[in-house]
C-alpha cells in the first residue's frame, strides 16, 4: 500500500510538473484561437468582396480600356445610407463635377464627404437615384472601366517594405514599370531632389515597413506620386 501510495503521489507531481511546463504553450495556443476567431469575419469579407469582384467584369480586369471621361460627372437625387443605420448619409444629393476643375467638399465630421468620396470610386452604389460619366449610368458592370480613371490619395498612405520605385508602381511587375515615368513624375512631386541626393540605392532603395526611412511629409508625395503614375483622369485626396 506504501509503494501504491507513494507511486501515485509521484505521478501526480510528475503530472502538475508536466502541466505546469505546459502552461505558455496552452495560453499562446488559447491566445492564437482567439485572433483566429476575431479575425474570422474580416478574412470572411474579404472572401466576399474578391468574389463578388471576379463576378463583376472579369473579363475587363486586364484590359487598358477606361470609361469615356470627357465633360462631367453628375449625382442625381442619390439617396444612401449605410448598413444597420436608419438615416441618410446623403440624401437627394445633386452634383456636378466638372472635368478639368477642381473641387473641395467642406463641412463638419458625418455630414458625408467620406461617403460622396466612397460612391465617386465605386465603394458603394446608391440606394436610389444615379451616378452618371458623360451620360453613362455607373454600375456594377462597368465599374472597372470608371476606376481606371481614378487616382486615389488616402489620409493614411500604404507604404510596403520596398522599394522606392515598387511603391511607386505599386503592383506592377518590376519589368513593366516604366523608370522615366517615375523619375518624371517624382520631380512634379518635389521628390527627386531627396531620392536622388540622400538615398543610397536611389529608386532601389528600400524604405522599410509603413515607410519608417521616410518622413510623414514625404509619405505622402509618395502616396500622390503613386497616384499619377497611371496617368489617372480624376484625382481624389481624402483630405488634401
Amino acid at each position: 500500500d506504501y509503494n501504491l501510495a507513494k507511486g501515485g503521489i509521484e505521478n501526480i507531481a510528475l503530472y502538475g510538473f508536466a502541466a505546469y511546463r505546459l502552461m505558455p504553450y496552452l495560453n499562446t495556443l488559447f491566445l492564437s484561437l482567439s485572433k483566429i476567431e476575431l479575425n474570422t469575419a474580416s478574412v470572411n469579407l474579404i472572401s466576399k468582396h474578391l468574389t463578388e469582384s471576379n463576378k463583376i467584369g472579369t473579363q475587363l480586369v486586364y484590359q487598358d480600356q477606361k470609361l469615356k471621361f470627357d465633360k462631367e460627372i453628375v449625382f442625381k437625387n442619390v439617396d444612401f445610407s449605410y448598413e444597420d443605420r436608419k438615416n441618410y448619409s446623403l440624401k437627394s444629393l445633386n452634383l456636378k463635377i466638372k472635368r478639368g476643375v477642381s473641387v473641395a467638399f467642406v463641412g463638419k465630421t458625418g455630414v458625408g464627404k467620406s461617403t460622396i468620396i466612397n460612391l465617386l470610386i465605386g465603394l458603394y452604389f446608391p440606394h436610389k437615384g444615379s451616378i452618371r460619366v458623360d451620360g453613362t449610368l455607373i454600375e456594377k458592370s462597368n465599374i472597372r472601366l470608371w476606376q481606371r480613371n481614378i487616382g486615389f490619395v488616402p489620409q493614411e498612405i500604404y507604404i510596403s517594405d520596398d522599394s522606392i520605385l515598387n511603391n511607386i508602381a505599386l503592383g506592377i511587375e518590376r519589368s513593366k514599370i516604366d523608370l522615366l515615368r517615375v523619375k518624371n513624375i517624382a520631380k512634379q512631386v518635389n521628390l527627386d531632389h531627396f531620392i536622388e541626393s540622400e538615398l543610397p540605392q536611389k529608386y532601389d532603395t528600400n524604405i522599410g515597413e509603413r515607410g519608417v526611412n521616410i518622413s510623414g511629409g514625404q509619405k505622402q508625395r509618395l502616396g500622390i506620386a503613386r497616384a499619377l503614375y497611371h496617368n489617372p483622369e480624376l484625382i481624389i485626396f481624402d483630405e488634401a
